[in-house]
């Protein structure tokens, strides 16, 4: 997840990695194990499997021939939302306005292939006392300033099976439409979708069931 980045100074370009074996992918891959922390990182082989799926789409943010970003996508094949996975800059061009500059150019990539897509992200929550607290409230500002709400009362879990735990998640959606709610049988799709296609794990994991039992039939986006 990228941190907050300000002042922009000259425009980058993205474009797809086409090839696992490229230098591209290469540099993707140190930034990831650089930027990512490890209790939120799939594997490096779980990643390169998932960079050989239609579903999948690796992105690079491109500076005078320098690849100083990178996101990942996934949108499964009904269309039915994308989850923006992953997104990171490298260290020496944060604070320069190229997170936003990334987010943008990746939701418009993705908006290019597929038109207005619901485009939801998961993000470390603040609702818990944590060394990075500071952090983790200003990557949710970073988002709320390109659009993006916060699914109300959903404490989601994160499936990874990692050396330590995840921390505690939030879900954002970068809306489609103007609603302010989504119901909860399409979040429960989603869930199921990003548990079994993302994760790996059974489409019937108790967890979803948990995270979910307590919302309304109309669950609120702000």
């Amino acid at each position: 997840m990228p941190p907050n980045t300000e002042l922009q100074t000259q425009p980058a370009s993205i474009r797809r990695v086409s090839d696992a074996n490229s230098p591209e992918f290469e540099s993707l891959l140190g930034i990831y194990i650089d930027s990512i922390v490890e209790s939120e990182r799939k594997s490096i082989a779980r990643l390169t499997a998932d960079f050989e799926r239609s579903e999948y789409f690796f992105l690079v943010l491109v500076l005078a021939d320098e690849i100083i970003g990178f996101s990942i996508v996934f949108v499964p094949e009904n269309h039915e939302f994308a989850l923006l996975e992953y997104m990171a800059i490298v260290k020496d061009h944060r604070n320069k306005g190229h997170g936003n500059e990334l987010f943008q150019k990746t939701i418009a990539y993705i908006y290019k292939i597929f038109g207005f897509l619901n485009v939801v992200l998961e993000v470390d929550s603040d609702r818990e006392a944590s060394d990075d607290h500071g952090k983790r409230v200003k990557r949710l500002e970073f988002y709320r300033r390109q659009g993006c709400k916060l699914i109300q009362n959903l404490e989601y879990v994160l499936p990874l099976e990692a050396s330590s735990p995840p921390p505690a998640m939030s879900l954002l959606i970068l809306p489609a439409s103007t609603h302010q709610s989504i119901a909860k049988s399409t979040l429960r799709s989603w869930l199921t979708s990003m548990y079994s296609m993302v994760y790996g794990v059974s489409p019937d994991d108790p967890r979803i069931n948990k995270m979910i039992s307590s919302l309304n039939d109309l669950v609120q986006i702000c």
